[in-house]
């Protein structure tokens, strides 16, 4: 976010009263966001077998983190997105 601020010129608060005013998010929000579907992309192409790898991946801080994202987001349980994943991977 730091470099759009640069590349705009405005202060990171300013940023963030456009940027929700346009999206209807905020930026911050917008990213957990995309951080999920990315998540829900990967577990699907069955390239990581553990939701700690997908979770490494996408920089979340801990698979903590990360699977309160998930349920925040993608109205997927923990259960259930270990099917998805053991799935994916046959």
């Amino acid at each position: 976010m730091q470099d759009l601020v640069a590349a705009f010129h405005i202060s990171e608060r300013q940023f963030q009263k456009r940027f929700a005013r346009v999206v209807g998010i905020s930026p911050q929000l917008f990213i957990r966001v995309r951080r999920v579907n990315e998540a829900l992309r990967l577990m699907h192409s069955g390239w990581y077998e553990r939701l700690s790898d997908v979770a490494y991946a996408l920089n979340y801080y801990d698979q903590s983190h990360f699977i309160r994202d998930m349920k925040l987001f993608s109205w997927v349980s923990q259960w259930l997105t270990k099917q998805l994943m053991r799935s994916a991977a046959r």
